[in-house]
């Protein structure tokens, strides 16, 4: 079946996978009041036929379907209940993913429009109404995410001023990233970029625009919109991680919310949380746990979302500002990259027992900050010195004094051994005739190592 994205699809299906008491409870208090107001769901219903299907445990059905709410939902969709009991994964994300697989079933063969809702999520008036018209101008994703809040205190504000007189929540973009920001989850407050402490799975990162907002560049961005154009094949993890690239043909059919205006939502969460999860930390060690994971985790398409930040923001933009903010969290963002490029060349000396060469970047790397080395993000050339050639280099009194060394030296030093961009061996040897190559062409993720017979030391 061809899809054409330049055209809406014929119909629209909500998906929201329900889990236990906890979140139908969270699913009838927060999800379900705020697609309620009127320029979400009413807006989007409007001429159009639209199912929801909810996935969730047997038992809880009749909790959902005896809501106050429930009735004024089935005004505007046709409501399925899936129920999920029988559906096994491996771990709670595998299994996620096999639910998730369920509430898409039929999706292509009808050409639907797919639109994820979390069950914990408050998401602003207007926001489906946007999505109705984004949907519309070739966009095959929409991926968004937003901040986590402390359940009980931004609930009891909320209460106080955006609850409307039939239950539904209506809260505009700008109040909803007002209430985030002052009652903000410890969990999401560690990955702002000046926190003294970092939580370990560090998904997203945030930089705090004084009085205006938070600048946030996420790695795994929550897919609001999904059109299938082709069979849906097998993804891992939760599909806010995995799903991606497994349906997407082009990049430039997945649009990037970046302004909140545009669209918001908070998830909410309780405080409870292991103090095991998070770790002290200065600027250096920061990139470096940060790039540790997205080295072990992130997928192609999650480091490219990351380079698309989203302004989350309570007040009119002052434009110079943000401007500025995107610069610098560039600037980081490219160095957690360059560092996950050393992390891996470090693992592949590693792997092929280069084992004086590993131990020298990996004392640099935690204790000379070379996480924090300066230079643009792209495809680079390491030359890696033998196991000989290190040991007789550190043997030598007159150059060998590499514990000592400071910053700067270090940093002077790795930059003799690498070349931006894919260097084949002939022309480093071209361009070299005293250096001799003894391992070459050896390829990792975004660079090539070749093992040289001595260390460039000037």
């Amino acid at each position: 079946m061809k899809v054409d994205l330049t055209r809406p699809p014929k119909s629209w299906r909500l998906v929201t996978a329900v889990w236990g008491e906890r979140f139908v409870e969270r699913f009838l208090t927060t999800t379900l009041p705020s697609i309620l107001s009127p320029n979400n769901l009413p807006s989007l219903s409007l001429g159009e036929k639209v199912e929801y299907r909810i996935l969730c445990q047997r038992a809880d059905i009749g909790a959902i379907e005896r809501h106050p709410l429930y009735g004024r939902l089935k005004q505007l969709v046709t409501i399925e209940f899936v129920p999920i009991d029988e559906i096994q994964g491996e771990g709670k994300y595998g299994r996620l993913a096999q639910v998730h697989r369920r509430g898409m079933e039929g999706a292509l063969e009808g050409d639907v429009g797919l639109i994820f809702l979390t069950a914990d999520g408050i998401w602003s008036d207007g926001t489906l109404a946007s999505l109705k018209r984004i949907s519309s101008s070739g966009s095959q994703v929409i991926l968004m995410d937003g901040p986590r809040v402390v359940e009980h205190s931004f609930r009891r504000e909320m209460a106080r001023g955006h609850i409307g007189t039939g239950g539904e929540i209506s809260i505009s973009p700008r109040a909803l990233m007002k209430l985030a920001a002052e009652h903000i989850h410890p969990n999401e407050a560690s990955w702002n970029w000046d926190s003294d402490i970092i939580h370990d799975v560090p998904f997203q990162l945030h930089w705090t625009v004084p009085g205006q907002g938070i600048l946030t560049r996420g790695f795994c961005l929550f897919p609001l919109y999904v059109r299938l154009i082709r069979p849906l094949g097998d993804f891992i993890g939760a599909i806010d991680h995995g799903l991606i690239e497994t349906i997407i043909d082009d990049a430039a059919n997945i649009y990037y919310c970046s302004d909140s205006d545009e669209m918001a939502v908070v998830s909410i969460d309780a405080i409870g949380f292991s103090s095991a999860n998070f770790k002290r930390t200065d600027k250096t060690d920061r990139i470096l746990r940060i790039a540790k994971w997205v080295s072990a985790e992130a997928t192609r398409q999650n480091i490219d979302a990351a380079f698309h930040p989203a302004r989350r923001h309570f007040t009119d933009l002052d434009a110079e500002r943000w401007s500025r903010v995107e610069r610098l969290s560039e600037c980081h963002l490219n160095a957690v990259l360059g560092c996950c490029q050393l992390l891996d060349v470090h693992a592949e000396l590693q792997r092929r027992d280069l084992n004086a060469a590993a131990g020298l970047l990996a004392f640099a790397l935690h204790e000379n900050g070379l996480a924090r080395w300066p230079g643009k993000l792209g495809p680079r050339t390491f030359l890696v010195p033998s196991e000989d050639a290190v040991r007789d280099w550190l043997a030598d009194p007159a150059t060998g004094d590499f514990w000592r060394l400071d910053r700067l030296s270090v940093i002077r030093l790795l930059q003799r051994h690498v070349r931006d961009g894919l260097v084949p061996s002939m022309s480093i040897v071209q361009s070299s005739d005293a250096l001799k190559i003894e391992l070459a062409d050896i390829q990792i993720r975004n660079g090539l190592i070749h093992v040289i017979d001595r260390v460039l030391a000037n």
